[in-house]
């Protein structure tokens, strides 16, 4: 299996440092040049399936890309969301974001791992031989990143910028061809 994984384009609430989460957010002007520029780099790219969380940025993100890919089935899945912050979502981030403390109310890290990891044993199996794009949001993709590598944390894997691509080939071996590239923008 070979998974494109994608990084929503930037948001409005990215720009003002406001925490997202299961919010929709708005891509911002700079956002819709990233999609754009990352649909163009991806429109010869083989591509059998696309899955999308169903949140607004990731949605317009996965339609800009769908343009080049019309015929190639595309599934919104809820397991790719963004993390649930709770009472957090919709306020501004520390200004060093290793001091934020995630309130009792948002979704646990156990939580969270579970979610993807049943997302990620579902599509390897279904998709064993084909290319998946995946469009998501940073902390589900560093968890999808976590879960490949069988890391128990995402503390070790690098946060993705706004319209990335990350490219792994899974067969016997997990091979890494590119991780958290903008090299398209």
């Amino acid at each position: 299996m070979r998974l494109i994984l994608v990084r929503h384009g930037e948001t409005i609430e990215n720009i003002n440092g406001i925490c997202q989460g299961q919010m929709d957010g708005t891509l911002s002007s700079e956002g819709l040049l990233q999609v754009q520029r990352l649909a163009e780099r991806l429109k010869n790219e083989k591509i059998d399936v696309i899955y999308t969380s169903d949140l607004k940025r990731t949605v317009d993100t996965t339609s800009e890309i769908f343009k080049h890919h019309s015929q190639t089935p595309l599934y919104t899945d809820k397991r790719l969301r963004e993390r649930y912050f709770g009472s957090y979502q919709g306020k501004i981030f520390p200004e060093n974001r290793k001091e934020l403390i995630v309130p009792i109310d948002a979704e646990s890290d156990k939580k969270l791992f579970e979610r993807v990891a049943d997302f990620y044993i579902e599509i390897s199996l279904k998709h064993r031989e084909q290319a998946v794009l995946i469009v998501s949001h940073g902390v589900t993709l560093r968890t999808l990143l976590a879960v490949i590598q069988n890391i128990p944390s995402i503390d070790s894997v690098e946060p993705l910028k706004n319209a990335s691509i990350s490219i792994i080939n899974i067969d016997t071996q997990t091979q890494f061809i590119t991780v958290n590239s903008t090299s398209h923008l």
